[in-house]
């Protein structure tokens, strides 16, 4: 199906903007993204009217986005390579699932890369999770959520939980999830010319900054490589003409074969993240519909 008018010209709009080339030495990178990357700040506050947000600073610093009842809750980890934006930047997409559920959803404030490499934004993520059981919120009333690098943290989380011997969630959802620290999969170099927002030298350049020195496969910060056996049911949503097409793809398939139920739902010709557009694109309100059903759907009412 072609995009949508909109799409077309939100498309257009990201390739204006976006940072490209971005610059190769890790400081530049740092300031850039955190300079450009994620919505303005005018933007955010129009996209959350009717929604009452509160900042928490401890024990799990993030904000509160609250739309109607106390529960479902999801537990939403924003995108940024593990090194820019933050639970503000991501309001369009926070915002619109409270809206959607009449829930709640926490933003973790996590920690970035590379002041604090990984595992530490891992840490910031399982401790929210804790956080929230802490509470006395049921485990099947909480969704973890999240894009890009935010994609990937669910699925790094949820290996967490599994494997500290923690309830699980009642579902997990991933939007233009990264997955693979290598960067190996096909589409990296195949959708180099109609990625807008990420190129196939970003891939590594991020997951230097984020890991530290660490194993690019280790299964906690490429989920791709792990173990994925007793994971809750996962949607995961994809453009077709993004680099990271592949991750999501490689995931789905690992799902698959370990027993995980797995929705990998593609869309075609949009940016990465398209969801982050918020009501002005057709494509973006369909995405976040369908990830409000399907979280309602493992969730209840």
């Amino acid at each position: 199906m072609t995009p949508s008018l909109r799409a077309r010209i939100a498309t257009l709009m990201v390739r204006l903007v976006a940072p490209h080339p971005l610059p190769a030495d890790p400081e530049s990178i740092v300031r850039v993204t955190r300079a450009r990357w994620g919505l303005p700040a005018l933007l955010g506050y129009l996209l959350s009217r009717g929604v009452a947000i509160r900042e928490i600073e401890s024990p799990s610093p993030g904000e509160w986005i609250h739309a109607g009842s106390n529960v479902p809750v999801i537990l939403y980890f924003h995108g940024g390579g593990y090194v820019a934006c933050s639970p503000r930047t991501h309001r369009s997409i926070t915002a619109a699932l409270a809206k959607r559920l009449r829930a709640r959803v926490f933003a973790p404030d996590y920690r970035l890369a590379p002041e604090f490499p990984f595992p530490a934004a891992l840490d910031d993520a399982l401790q929210s999770y804790r956080w929230l059981l802490d509470q006395g919120i049921p485990p099947g009333a909480i969704a973890l959520a999240g894009d890009s690098a935010g994609g990937g943290m669910v699925l790094a989380t949820l290996l967490r939980i599994r494997d500290a011997g923690l309830p699980v969630p009642g579902c997990g959802v991933c939007f233009s999830p990264w997955t693979d620290m290598l960067g190996s999969g096909p589409s990296i170099l195949a959708n180099a010319a109609t990625d807008f927002l990420l190129q196939p030298e970003d891939v590594p350049r991020f997951a230097r900054l984020y890991l530290g020195g660490a194993e690019p496969k280790d299964p906690f910060a490429s989920p791709v490589y792990a173990d994925l056996r007793a994971l809750p049911p996962l949607l995961i949503q994809v453009s077709d003409s993004e680099i990271l097409l592949d991750d999501a793809r490689a995931i789905h398939r690992r799902c698959q074969q370990a027993e995980v139920a797995s929705t990998l739902s593609t869309y075609h010709g949009l940016p990465h993240v398209w969801q982050l557009l918020g009501p002005w694109v057709p494509e973006s309100r369909r995405a976040l519909d369908e990830a409000a059903d399907f979280i309602r759907h493992h969730l209840g009412d």
